[in-house]
């Protein structure tokens, strides 16, 4: 059975929301409006808002979405793959949207570096959530920059040849990036959390957090996850990154001897694991 979220179902369910929120009596209503914290007004500086929008801005939005991009997407539904490979349409929104990301956090940091508010026991947890976001972002970049060079058949390289210095950025880009955009979750709740903000932005993000998940399962059902390297360079046994295993979770590859299944098709791709 094919797991695809059809567009339709999406619309379906946004109207729903909205058809539920309207038909809510209005002390409903003026429920979510109201603070965490149950108090009758908010009060909360501009630098301080800013900031947490934009960090919600770039880890909610920008930073999942060149996720699903550079796990998903490798492949375009239209590409003839084997025959037409490397293709970077999803290296370019990858990059994009990470380094808006990471600008939007820098920008996010010095509003409230300039804002300097109190630190209570709340606001210490946010702030050390915070700030190990920040230094792993750093990592990541820096890591991006000393990844080696890509390479390909005949011409040496870390990627292609699939070095020790290859191996090493693979494993920790992977797994950090994975586990700061887990961790961004409970740091940006504890941000709304120190700023007592309105009860609707709570139950907007846990639904919007709750959906990427969705996606994310859908994909992962629906398209599977494609080996970089087999996207870039195929399937064929002589190419030597294609004799290890692949990295990363969920991270699947193809044997030469069987025939791609493209995604634009109805069926669902189909990928062997690396052995």
């Amino acid at each position: 059975m094919v797991t695809r979220i059809h567009p339709f179902l999406c619309a379906a369910g946004v109207c729903a929301l909205m058809a539920f929120a309207l038909g809510m009596p209005w002390s409903g209503r003026a429920w979510l409006w109201q603070p965490l914290s149950g108090a009758g007004e908010h009060h909360l500086g501009l630098l301080a808002a800013w900031h947490g929008r934009l960090m919600v801005l770039a880890w909610g939005l920008l930073f999942p979405a060149g996720i699903l991009i550079a796990r998903y997407a490798k492949v375009t539904p239209r590409q003839r793959w084997p025959e037409e490979l490397d293709n970077r349409l999803w290296w370019r929104l990858h990059l994009l949207l990470q380094s808006l990301g990471s600008l939007l956090m820098l920008l996010a940091i010095g509003l409230i570096l300039v804002a300097a508010q109190g630190a209570t026991s709340r606001a210490r947890w946010h702030a050390l959530g915070g700030w190990s976001l920040v230094a792993g972002v750093v990592i990541q970049v820096v890591g991006g920059r000393l990844r080696g060079s890509k390479g390909g058949p005949g011409i040496p390289g870390d990627h292609y040849l699939m070095t020790r210095r290859r191996l090493v950025f693979e494993y920790v880009h992977k797994t950090l990036g994975w586990l700061a955009l887990v961790l961004s979750v409970p740091v940006v709740l504890a941000g709304l959390v120190v700023a007592d903000a309105p009860r609707w932005m709570f139950l907007v993000l846990i639904l919007w957090w709750t959906a990427l998940v969705i996606l994310l399962i859908a994909l992962q059902r629906w398209r599977g996850c494609l080996d970089t390297y087999q996207a870039i360079w195929g399937p064929a046994d002589c190419h030597p990154g294609n004799r290890l295993r692949p990295i990363g979770w969920g991270v699947s590859r193809q044997p030469e001897r069987e025939t791609f299944i493209r995604p634009a098709t109805r069926s669902r791709a189909k990928f062997v694991r690396g052995h």
